[in-house]
Order: C-alpha cells, then sequence, then structure tokens
C-alpha cells in the first residue's frame, strides 16, 4: 500500500502557508475593527463640537437681540460697561428644550452651565460708544476629554453709553 504524500506534485497548502494566511488575515480584521473604533470616536467628537457651535451662535445672536431691547440683560450689559468694566453671564446648553444640559461641565455634571458670554467696550481705536466686543465660550467635558471653543464678535451699541 502505498501512501499519498508520498506522491511527488500533489497539492495542497502546507501548514506553514496556512498559518501564514491566517495572521495577515487575523491583522487585517484588527486594522479594520481600529479604523471602526476611531472613524466612531470622531463621528462623536464632531457631533459634540457641532452642537457646541450651534449653542455658541444661537447664543450669539441672542446677545444681538438683547442688546436692541429694553430687557434686563441690556440693562445689566450697560451699568458695568459704564462703570468701566465687562460683563459676563452663564448659561445652560438645552438645544431640545428638555430642561437637562445636552453637553457636560466635567463628567456626569449635567447642572453646571458651559456657555459663557461676555460683553466688553473694545480696545482702542474704536470708540465704546459705538461697538461692543461679545465673547461666547463654551467649556465642557466631551469625547476625548476637556475641550474648549469659543466665538466673538463686534455688536454695534444702541445706546452709546459713552457719550
Amino acid at each position: 500500500m502505498t501512501k499519498r504524500n508520498d506522491h511527488p506534485g500533489t497539492r495542497g497548502f502546507s501548514l506553514i502557508e496556512v498559518m501564514v494566511s491566517m495572521t495577515m488575515l487575523v491583522v487585517g480584521l484588527m486594522a479594520l475593527a481600529s479604523a471602526a473604533s476611531t472613524t466612531s470616536l470622531l463621528r462623536k467628537r464632531n457631533l459634540q463640537e457641532d452642537l457646541v457651535f450651534q449653542g455658541l451662535v444661537d447664543r450669539l445672536e441672542w446677545v444681538r437681540g438683547e442688546l436692541f431691547a429694553d430687557t434686563p440683560f441690556y440693562d445689566n450689559v450697560q451699568a458695568a460697561l459704564v462703570a468701566g468694566g465687562s460683563y459676563q453671564q452663564a448659561f445652560r446648553l438645552d438645544t431640545d428644550g428638555d430642561g437637562v444640559q445636552d453637553l457636560s461641565f466635567v463628567a456626569g455634571d449635567q447642572a453646571t452651565p458651559i456657555l459663557n458670554v461676555t460683553v466688553e467696550a473694545p480696545a482702542a481705536p474704536a470708540d465704546p460708544g459705538d461697538v461692543l466686543v461679545v465673547q461666547v465660550g463654551a467649556s465642557w467635558y466631551g469625547v476625548g476629554g476637556d475641550r474648549t471653543n469659543s466665538i466673538s464678535s463686534l455688536v454695534a451699541n444702541r445706546s452709546g453709553y459713552g457719550d
């Protein structure tokens, strides 16, 4: 009786070839899983940054409207500016209106406001009676740790408090 493996030219894979191909397959699958995980984290981070940026823009537009209306915010800003200082106020970021802040200031803290508005007179050469500097900033705990973002704008001062 002859053994089949003793015949030259038989077909098949050696154990080494199978192990090399399995190793290549495992490395490829691990790279794919890592890429999917990274993509998911980047997506969450971008979603949070978009949410914050929209909150910053909304709050900046709100401030622009408040500075042209007779509101307590307007009165507080003008009183602080006449005294030579700046006015600051903190706000919560609740874009969906459910009463719960959408992001946390620190891990698990949904109560501390993360949006901060500062209104001040600009440095020279602008006339502080004509224009105000409004800065809206946010600090929050997000994907990847603590994050900070801010926007600022010049806004016309309707009162001309310097006059």
